[in-house]
């Protein structure tokens, strides 16, 4: 489901993987799960 609604909104980087550091990885995750929330409301 998340990878569904991930790349329906167009958040490629968070389906490829680009960043090398995991911490950089988590931060653009959290930047596109708040983004979809507050889309929703």
């Amino acid at each position: 489901m998340k990878e569904l609604t991930v790349g329906a909104i167009g958040f490629r980087t968070i389906l490829i993987r680009w960043e090398r550091k995991s911490e950089n990885y988590l931060a653009s995750l959290y930047l596109a799960s708040s983004i979809i929330a507050f889309n929703f409301f």
